[in-house]
């Protein structure tokens, strides 16, 4: 610990300068949470160290030792999480294995689009309205809502649908909608809504 880690790092006191920062941050840390086990370890991050734990947590490294200690926890199927601040920026990297599932993809946030029209066709054509792209990529889902045009009141059954994307401003969807009903003369477009889908 130098006198100039003094201003960075919460934990450290006038009386650790000189010491190594992991021992003089540990007891301060450990009052936290007194039911989790924190250790300094002072050798080499090898595999057999690696074993003993959940996860690693790396906040400093050239970029080659955090390739190595990445692939290492990789091959150990053990999460692997780069922490760094330099001044105003910072960054984070975090590999939790090939097996790991995101529930909620961008936040888990739904985009809503307006539906311009979709046509009596099979697969049928829906089209959003040009003042918004619809931002999809095939194999997205979509709830399709409201009382809509071209056959949208076949189409709003509360299921999701797979899209395949033709364009900016429209996708299909796998419906026969040649014999859905007529819409009525005072129907109001319609609305889709993403559905967030778990990713690997």
């Amino acid at each position: 610990v130098a006198s100039a880690d003094l201003a960075a790092n919460w934990w450290l006191r006038e009386g650790d300068v000189g010491c190594a920062r992991a021992e003089a941050v540990a007891g301060r840390l450990r009052d936290l949470k007194e039911n989790v086990l924190l250790k300094c370890e002072s050798g080499p991050v090898d595999a057999e160290l690696v074993r003993e734990y959940q996860a690693v947590v790396a906040t400093k490294g050239s970029r080659e030792e955090l390739c190595v200690l990445n692939a290492l926890c990789r091959s150990m199927n053990v999460p692997f999480v780069v922490a760094q601040a330099a001044g105003l920026f910072m960054g984070v990297f975090s590999d939790f294995g090939r097996e790991h599932l995101i529930s909620a993809p961008q936040g888990g946030a739904r985009m809503v689009c307006l539906v311009e029209s979709i046509t009596r066709d099979n697969p049928a054509t829906v089209t959003v309205v040009d003042e918004q792209r619809h931002l999809l990529s095939t194999g997205d889902e979509v709830l399709l809502k409201g009382c809509g045009q071209g056959g949208m009141l076949g189409l709003d059954d509360g299921q999701p649908r797979v899209v395949t994307v033709t364009g900016e401003y429209s996708f299909t969807v796998r419906d026969d909608t040649r014999a859905a009903p007529p819409a009525p003369a005072d129907a109001r477009a319609g609305y889709l809504e993403t559905v967030p889908a778990p990713k690997r």
